[in-house]
């Protein structure tokens, strides 16, 4: 049989040849006409994308390849946090050891404020010596201790100064008044310390004040804490002997009540004070007259009574600049009489003087002006008037003989009114 003829697959045309003669091109399709581009932007519009077909649904396998991989980030995330904290503990548990023991050593201490202690002796006395660390020694107990050392200083600061230095400050104590006990006299500061104990009052370190007890009280201990051991030691006795507990002293308070009544009457030229009876106070002025005022009843008023007696001209005929005696203004309303004397003793025989603006001039002075030196400013002050100006800081050394107001007491009224009687 005759075989058929197979046919042959058509030829593919090469790109850019006319096609083969008896082969059936399909037509061409142009492609779909361009917009024109916009005249007025001259950019062509962007070609529009064809439709998103929607996603579909994964299977389970590729959510759970997902989950697997998501917690292993975290896990990833929560090793960082931790490989941090442990670098961040390792950099600072290195960085206090070292500070500790390589960095901050002291290589100089330095002394400052006092006229009365030298460094070098200042410096034998400090526990802390150069070569310790900055950070690991005890300023408190280094300033305790200098204190206590430094029997006439008033205040000792131990201050760091970084990176590698130590600064130590002290304050001089400075005498402002002068308290007798027990046949002793002690000089005392501002702050109440006693700076020095005598037999005899010291010319310019503060006028005499009677009717203080300081018994068994020492150079560098404070007034406030004597009377405060000595009451402890009294009641612990009494205990003992089952009597009844002895109350509190109040000679400080005395002290204090008594000064501010006399800021408070503006006197001048005061030499003594004896507050040893509280039913019979008696002031001592201008080394020549005896003001006895009796109780604390209305002591401003008999404070201001007896003023206006000795510096009013209108009585000059009554009391003389030149007269000494004894002037009683205990009742003011029965009467005053005064007992002139040309022999009186006057305690202390007037070895400073204390008026009641010591001390202002200095705080009120421009800036630049002359000052006048603190130990002439302030060494007849006693420490009753001064603290009168300010209030002292929690944490400080007691102050045992601060001023306060007299409250309570009347203040001193126009006595020119009264006229007082005179008895030679």
């Amino acid at each position: 049989m005759p075989q058929k003829k197979q046919k042959r697959p058509p030829r593919r045309q090469a790109a850019g040849q006319p096609p083969a003669r008896g082969t059936h091109q399909p037509p061409r399709r142009s492609p779909p006409p361009r917009p024109p581009a916009s005249r007025q932007s001259g950019r062509r519009p962007p070609p529009q994308q064809p439709p998103r077909r929607p996603r579909r649904a994964e299977p389970a396998r590729s959510e759970s390849i997902r989950q697997v991989q998501k917690h292993r980030r975290q896990k990833r995330k929560r090793n960082y946090t931790l490989y941090y904290i442990l670098l961040f503990l390792f950099l600072s548990t290195t960085g206090i050891v070292l500070s500790l023991t390589v960095f901050f050593n002291i290589e100089s201490i330095r002394v400052e404020g006092s006229a009365l202690y030298g460094e070098e002796e200042v410096l034998s006395l400090l526990e802390i010596k150069t070569g310790d660390n900055l950070l690991r020694v005890d300023t408190g107990s280094a300033e305790d201790a200098l204190l206590g050392a430094l029997t006439r200083a008033d205040s000792v600061k131990v201050s760091r100064s970084f990176p590698n230095a130590l600064t130590v400050t002290i304050t001089d104590g400075v005498p402002s008044a002068q308290l007798s006990s027990g046949g002793q006299c002690f000089v005392v500061s501002q702050s109440g310390r006693i700076l020095s104990v005598g037999s005899e009052p010291e010319p310019g370190s503060g006028i005499l004040i009677m009717g203080v007890d300081l018994t068994g009280a020492a150079e560098g201990d404070y007034v406030e804490k004597v009377q405060q051991r000595n009451w402890e030691e009294a009641s612990a006795l009494a205990e003992e002997n089952d009597e009844p507990e002895p109350e509190m002293p109040d000679d400080l308070q005395n002290v204090r009540t008594f000064f501010a009544a006399l800021r408070q009457a503006e006197y001048s030229g005061v030499t003594a004070v004896d507050l040893t009876d509280s039913l019979s106070l008696t002031l001592y002025w201008e080394n020549r007259i005896e003001i006895q005022l009796g109780s604390f009843s209305e002591l401003s008023y008999k404070l201001a009574f007896a003023k206006t007696l000795l510096t009013d001209p209108q009585y000059a005929d009554i009391i003389t600049p030149e007269s000494t005696g004894v002037l009683d203004v205990q009742d003011t309303a029965s009467g005053v009489q005064f007992f002139p004397s040309e022999e009186m003793t006057v305690p202390g025989d007037g070895v400073s003087v204390w008026n009641w603006d010591d001390g202002r001039e200095e705080e009120n002075a421009p800036e630049g002006g002359e000052e006048s030196s603190p130990a002439e400013s302030s060494a007849e002050e006693p420490a009753e008037s001064s603290a009168a100006e300010e209030t002292p800081d929690e944490g400080e050394n007691p102050s045992s003989l601060p001023a306060e107001s007299a409250g309570g007491e009347p203040s001193g009224g126009d006595v020119s009114q009264d006229t007082p009687s005179s008895t030679a």
